[in-house]
């Protein structure tokens, strides 16, 4: 006999919501994107340039502007990517990022390649003294948001050190 029965509706109704739910389930979670890959994938070119800060000239012994190499740091603020250590002759330094900021340090005419350090251990670090610095040791920072469409970045640098130097003499009328 047809019947709409009691225990006969319900059962049909449970096996067509679950099919139909199966349905969906199977025709939503497997399409393939045919989206390009993520923009943050895409490591962006940069050359970033070290200079010194302008100061009002005055006739030295010593090149104070002199670049002869530097140490370029680069840290992630969002700590997503490792840090970097660049070394390079000159104050042009080229470089590939993924988009993200960061915190760039310069440390320019050590005349030594610095290694990898940590945030910390830069911040700690002292420079060596010399009786004469061929060229003054300079640092600087900046903080970049590397975008695919950034402009190349310039790093101000200032003296660490200053050289004084005092010639003495005295007149012959004083004597001894």
């Amino acid at each position: 006999p047809l019947t709409l029965g009691r225990h006969i509706f319900p059962m049909t109704m449970k096996k067509i919501m679950l099919c139909m739910l199966w349905l969906a389930t199977a025709l939503t979670s497997c399409i393939k994107e045919d989206m390009p890959p993520a923009q943050c994938d895409k490591e962006v070119m940069l050359l970033i340039s070290v200079c010194t800060e302008q100061a009002t000239p005055i006739t030295r012994s010593i090149d104070e502007d002199s670049i002869e190499d530097v140490n370029i740091f680069l840290y992630d603020t969002k700590g997503l990517y490792p840090e970097q250590h660049i070394y390079a002759d000159n104050d042009v330094v080229k470089c590939e990022l993924k988009p993200s900021i960061y915190e760039v340090y310069a440390v320019v005419n050590i005349h030594q390649d610095m290694g990898n350090m940590s945030r910390e251990q830069l911040q700690e670090y002292c420079i060596p003294y010399s009786e004469n610095y061929k060229t003054l040791p300079m640092a600087g920072k900046a903080t970049i948001t590397v975008q695919t469409d950034i402009e190349d970045p310039e790093i101000v640098v200032r003296r660490c050190v200053a050289k004084i130097v005092c010639n003495i003499s005295i007149d012959n009328a004083v004597s001894s």
